[in-house]
């Protein structure tokens, strides 16, 4: 009974994207990602490991936009040297403390993930917002079985597993582990995200683990994120999620499914930006367990979030000038 067809709300979107031509929606981009950079750069010393990664991923999303020729490219250039400096500056740092452990070491790396970017729109946007997702999303059943802490077990299973970066190496897991990866779509919330995290470390560790088909089982999960998402759109709002939701967008964007790369979506990453550039949490109800939060209403895993995301929509809109309002599924 609480079953709504999604792509009807879309529609409404219209008037919104008449509004805005690519470049506008470019120079806008890069505007609010010089001030997350900056504003990064300006805290270096009081983020996390989960911020920096966040830094590290917009640089390799920058990478490829680099790469790609057109009036853009010097600025996005500037902004890649930027995300250099910001690690150059915060590793030294942070191996200094205890929380740089084999995550730190092994997968906040920027070699790791530079990737050519492509995009498309898969069968997602046939989804249907479900009020049952959002039940799930907020029960404490939910996470009764896997916790952030559990994950991040599994992580370092896979990081152990390669330590020498030589192909095809098996990925050792635990039982458990194992049970974790194979259910793509159990789960909600940062438990989904980080399954999807998982396989996306396996990919660049060069890790080979059950499912052996690392895009079917990442397109599986992205699909169930996706479902979540737009439920939480439907019958809250992105505003209780806004972390989580830029974690989702990231990840998923990431692969390149153009699904989660919607102009409505943009704009609300801006309305909540603050003018400095930084991100808050958000009035969400689940909290990431490694978040600083500051004095000015900011948090460092949402605003290393929040960049790399902006990274991935100028990437996104740049590659895709001419076509972006054709093909999209608000037309």
């Amino acid at each position: 009974m609480w079953k709504r067809f999604y792509f009807v709300t879309l529609v409404l979107w219209v008037p919104a994207l008449s509004k805005f031509s690519p470049e506008s929606v470019i120079n806008k981009i890069l505007d609010r990602l010089g001030k997350s950079l900056e504003y990064v750069s300006e805290h270096h010393d009081k983020i996390n490991v989960d911020c920096l990664f966040g830094v590290v991923l917009a640089g390799a999303i920058l990478d490829d936009t680099v790469g790609y020729p057109g009036p853009y490219q010097e600025r996005a250039r500037a902004m890649k040297a930027k995300t250099r400096e910001i690690y150059a500056k915060t590793v030294p740092l942070m191996q200094k403390q205890t929380y740089w452990n084999y995550f730190a070491k092994h997968v906040v790396v920027p070699q790791l993930w530079s990737k050519l970017l492509k995009y498309k729109f898969s069968e997602f946007r046939m989804a249907y917002a479900m009020k049952s997702r959002v039940e799930a999303l907020f029960s404490m059943k939910t996470y009764e079985n896997y916790s952030e802490g559990f994950s991040d077990q599994c992580l370092s299973s896979v990081i152990n597993s390669t330590l020498n970066l030589k192909p095809k190496t098996i990925c050792r897991l635990s039982p458990k582990c194992e049970q974790f990866v194979e259910s793509l779509e159990k789960g909600s919330g940062y438990i989904l995200t980080h399954k999807l995290l998982l396989l996306q470390v396996a990919r660049v560790r060069k890790c080979t683990m059950h499912p052996k088909i690392l895009s079917t089982a990442i397109k599986k999960v992205c699909s169930t994120i996706y479902t979540e998402t737009i439920s939480v759109e439907y019958f809250m709002s992105l505003d209780d999620i806004f972390d989580l939701f830029l974690e989702q967008t990231l990840l998923c964007g990431y692969e390149g499914f153009a699904d989660f790369l919607k102009i409505p979506w943009l704009e609300k990453i801006f309305e909540v930006q603050h003018d400095t550039g930084c991100f808050p949490v958000g009035v969400e109800r689940r909290g990431k367990r490694e978040t600083n939060e500051w004095a000015d209403g900011c948090a460092d895993h949402t605003t290393g979030l929040g960049t790399a995301v902006l990274s991935l929509y100028l990437n996104y809109i740049i590659k895709n000038t001419e076509t972006i309002v054709l093909t999209s599924e608000w037309f």
